[in-house]
C-alpha cells in the first residue's frame, strides 16, 4: 500500500500535465487561426494562472491544473512571425510557437 501511493501521486500529476498541454495546444490553434484569417490577433488569451486557473480566448475558456504554475502568451512582433503559448506545468516548460517555416519546440 505505501508503494502504491507515490505510483498514484506520480501518474495524477502527468494526468493533470497532457490536460494542461493540451489546453495550451489549443489556446494556441484558436490564437494562430485568429492570426492567419487577418495578421491579427482579435481574441488574445486572457486571465492567470498560478497553480490552477482559466485562460479565455474569444468565448472559449479553458481551465488549467493546481500544477500549473505559468502561462505566457507573445503577439507576434512582425507580419514574418506568429503567435507564441508557453506554459509551465509540473515544473515542465511546453513551448508552441509556429514559425513560417513550420518548424515548432512542441514536446
Amino acid at each position: 500500500m505505501a508503494i502504491s501511493i507515490p505510483i498514484f501521486t506520480a501518474q495524477l500529476n502527468m494526468s493533470k500535465q497532457a490536460a494542461d498541454v493540451a489546453n495550451a495546444r489549443s489556446i494556441y490553434a484558436e490564437v494562430a487561426a485568429d492570426y492567419l484569417d487577418d495578421s491579427t490577433v482579435n481574441n488574445a488569451p486572457t486571465g492567470t494562472v498560478n497553480k490552477g486557473g482559466t485562460i479565455t480566448v474569444g468565448s472559449d475558456t479553458f481551465k488549467f491544473s493546481d500544477i500549473c504554475t505559468k502561462f505566457e502568451y507573445t503577439a507576434p512582433s512582425d507580419s514574418a512571425d506568429y503567435p507564441t503559448v508557453s506554459i509551465t506545468t509540473n515544473g515542465k516548460t511546453f513551448t508552441f510557437p509556429g514559425n513560417v517555416d513550420g518548424t515548432t519546440t512542441n514536446p
